[in-house]
């Protein structure tokens, strides 16, 4: 069978024409392989750190050290290189010591033939272990924006690279606290630790019931949006009663931090419209996020609410009036929008729509927020 992919193929072996011998037996298998042989610790030391290996093939006895100390040198390295042990009879002892440390198989010289399927077995094994290693490390990535099923139905769906950037309708929900920079000039560090964790539970507990993404966290100010990577239904509607389902949650929170003292409020903004849709950042430190004008525009939004109000633009009560009653505030002018917006501020939900925010006896609380 002939393989296409070269093969790197390092060779510990101190006599030569054990190498060739072992070289020949894998290019009659067909593998398209390029090869180096090191006989020394340094050797192969710096052949591991100079170059890059699918599979080292290494002799038990060698002239300046052993198998098993080789072995733990390909270990130090750090990387999943697949190791089998090509020698002559060392005895069982020495080849389970070998199989324990990491080795993957044991070829004695005399049966050389028995290496080229060793080798392509231990490749296709290492393959999928990287592919293992690909997918719970994107798992893990998305599991910081999304709940686990939703993430894994992401890596499901077959989308190659699940943050690569795509444009998308959307419906982004910006929410601040109001009053929480003065309070944080005057807070213990410990005091604001707790109030964020306090608001950020209360926040994803909302978003992920109604299907949503949380993106940019930046202290207070958290934007999240909806329709993607999961599409939802109606996602200005999701937003609407996310929204209120936050604001409802915060007059609770708001009361216990009242009893301590800390004067601290609820401000929020909703947009819809297309938008760029990805991942951004650097190793280590990604956000899943939205960039356009529609998360440009519910900041301002967020930015321009009072205390416990919602607003959202025209084209959005366009969506939302059938289910929300809303308060106009006419045109607005808001910050890094060129041209004034009319702004809506949201009340609630009518009576008939008010099912998913639970006890209908708690929105007349909502419905006292001031437009």
């Amino acid at each position: 069978m002939q393989y296409e992919q070269e093969i790197r193929v390092l060779f510990i072996e101190d006599r030569e024409e054990d190498a060739i011998l072992a070289e020949y037996q894998l290019k009659r298998a067909g593998l398209n392989i390029s090869t180096m042989r090191v006989d020394s610790a340094n050797s192969l030391r710096t052949a591991l750190s100079e170059h890059s290996w699918d599979i080292i093939l290494g002799d038990y006895s060698l002239t300046d050290f052993n198998g098993i100390e080789a072995l733990s040198i390909v270990l130090e390295h750090g990387k999943d290189i697949p190791f089998i042990l090509v020698s002559g009879s060392v005895g069982e002892e020495k080849v389970a010591e070998a199989v324990r440390l990491g080795a993957r198989d044991y070829i004695l010289k005399d049966h050389i033939f028995r290496l080229p399927p060793a080798v392509i077995r231990e490749l296709e094994d290492a393959k999928k272990r990287a592919e293992a290693l690909e997918l719970g490390e994107k798992l893990a990535k998305l599991k910081r924006f999304f709940p686990s099923s939703v993430a894994e139905g992401i890596l499901s769906g077959g989308r190659i690279d699940p943050f690569e950037w795509h444009r998308k309708e959307v419906t982004v929900l910006f929410i601040d606290l109001r009053g929480f920079t003065s309070f944080v000039e005057l807070a213990e560090p410990e005091d604001v630790v707790a109030i964020l964790k306090d608001y950020y539970s209360q926040v994803a507990k909302c978003v992920f019931e109604f299907g949503g993404t949380i993106g940019h966290v930046a202290g207070d100010g958290i934007m999240m949006f909806f329709n993607d990577p999961v599409e939802v239904p109606n996602p200005q509607e999701k937003a609407l009663r996310t929204g209120l389902r936050l604001r409802e949650e915060m007059m609770s929170l708001r009361q216990k931090w009242k009893e301590r003292d800390y004067s601290i409020d609820f401000g929020a903004g909703i947009a819809s419209g297309f938008a760029t849709v990805g991942g951004i950042g650097t190793e280590g430190c990604w956000d899943y996020s939205v960039v356009g004008t529609v998360s440009n525009l519910a900041s301002r939004l967020c930015s321009k609410a009072k205390e416990g109000q919602i607003l959202v633009p025209q084209q959005l009560m366009n969506k939302v009036s059938e289910i929300a009653d809303l308060s106009p505030l006419g045109l607005q002018k808001l910050k890094g929008i060129h041209h004034p917006i009319f702004v809506y501020s949201v009340i609630g939900l009518r009576t008939s729509s008010q099912g998913d925010l639970g006890d209908t006896s708690k929105k007349d609380e909502i419905t006292l927020v001031p437009a």
